[in-house]
């Protein structure tokens, strides 16, 4: 089997000499440090990079470069040196080379392809995209009602149809407006989720939904439930537990006494919960139930006092505190605002709305009054 050239000593004498020997010339034939760092950069990396080559080829002909490199500071050829040294650390191995250049140029085919197909098929503007599906469900639904025919030139339907498509689903969005403001203003109510054993509540308003919900509390929710799960594995762990050390315990008194303890374990285990009525244990399997039955009551108590603080901040906080009033009056003046604008909206521009012009649209008009 082919063994590289850094296993052979001799091969390994050859070149540390080679390199002491050049690194020796170069500090005494050259007089610029910037040759001396530079020769000594470009020897160091070529040999290191070339140490397990196993093509004799290779080796020789870095080998070869070694000597005529030595030969021409002997010589104080500077010029040649300097430009030896380029072409030695510009070189690769000749497989590598072919490898790495028609990887390249597949990755030059696959983006001139597709920078070709953009150009053929042209990039389009997401408002365009909108626009054209608005265009096309708006001739989808007048075509089965029969209001247009099967062919619709393509200069119709965006100079006349496109027009009237936009239209339309604005007064659906006018309509929608219209019925929010006549109902009054937006709810502000108190909702609460369920992590496991308790409940978090908080104020849902119509400033504070969605992606304006407070980022606080997106992280209580998340650690709550995160929390509460974990207990909720402990607890099925417990139970768990409880079945073998009752099988422990009735092995140890049939052994014993020959006789096996009745016991519902549970419904035992269910009493040991935090205000439920408790059921006596056979003192034959205290022992080895009570230590769980304690880890219970521990994980019940933690539940109960997650509870009792979450009902207590509903209490203080957000009912008598005044949270649920703040939001309260943030959306009342969020919706006088609105009420105004419409109306605003209503004497100024909507009688003067004109489909097929621009900025005298009805979605230009909406936007204007940032509705």
């Amino acid at each position: 089997m082919v063994q590289n050239f850094i296993y052979l000593s001799e091969h390994r004498q050859c070149v540390l000499h080679l390199y002491r020997h050049t690194l020796r010339n170069s500090k005494q034939c050259c007089h610029s440090q910037h040759l001396i760092r530079r020769i000594k950069k470009i020897t160091r990396q070529t040999i290191v990079k070339h140490r397990y080559d196993k093509s004799s080829w290779s080796v020789h002909f870095y080998l070869q470069k070694l000597y005529e490199l030595n030969y021409l500071l002997i010589q104080r050829d500077v010029k040649t040196a300097w430009d030896l040294l380029t072409d030695v650390s510009k070189s690769k191995s000749k497989s590598k080379s072919k490898r790495s250049s028609t990887r390249s140029s597949k990755i030059l085919n696959a983006l001139q392809d597709l920078h070709r197909s953009k150009q053929l098929k042209g990039l389009q503007d997401p408002q365009v995209v909108r626009e054209q599906q608005i265009l096309k469900d708006y001739i989808k639904r007048e075509q089965t009602q029969n209001h247009l025919p099967r062919f619709i030139p393509e200069e119709y339907k965006v100079k006349l149809l496109l027009p009237l498509a936009l239209h339309t689903k604005a007064m659906l969005k006018l309509n929608s407006i219209h019925g929010k403001l006549v109902e009054g203003p937006p709810k502000v109510f108190l909702t609460h989720t369920i992590p496991v054993g308790h409940r978090i509540w908080f104020v849902r308003s119509a400033l504070n939904k969605k992606k304006r919900q407070s980022k606080a509390l997106g992280t209580l929710i998340r650690r709550e439930k995160r929390e509460g799960h974990k207990r909720w594995d402990y607890l099925s762990q417990c139970k768990s537990n409880a079945y073998w050390a009752q099988q422990e315990a009735n092995w140890e008194q049939l052994i014993e006494n020959k006789a096996i303890p009745l016991l519902n374990l549970n419904k035992y285990l269910d009493s040991q919960i935090i205000g439920r009525r408790k059921t006596t244990c056979p003192p034959q399997l205290a022992h080895w139930l009570e230590p769980i039955s304690y880890s219970i009551q521990h994980l019940s108590e933690i539940n109960a006092k997650k509870a009792a603080y979450f009902k207590d901040y509903r209490n203080k906080v957000l009912l008598n505190g005044g949270q649920v009033r703040y939001f309260e009056n943030k959306s009342l003046t969020m919706y006088q605002r609105r009420v105004e604008r419409f109306k605003k909206m209503t004497k100024n521009d909507l009688p003067y709305v004109v489909p097929f012009f621009k900025k005298r649209d009805l979605p230009s008009t909406l936007t204007k009054y940032r509705f």
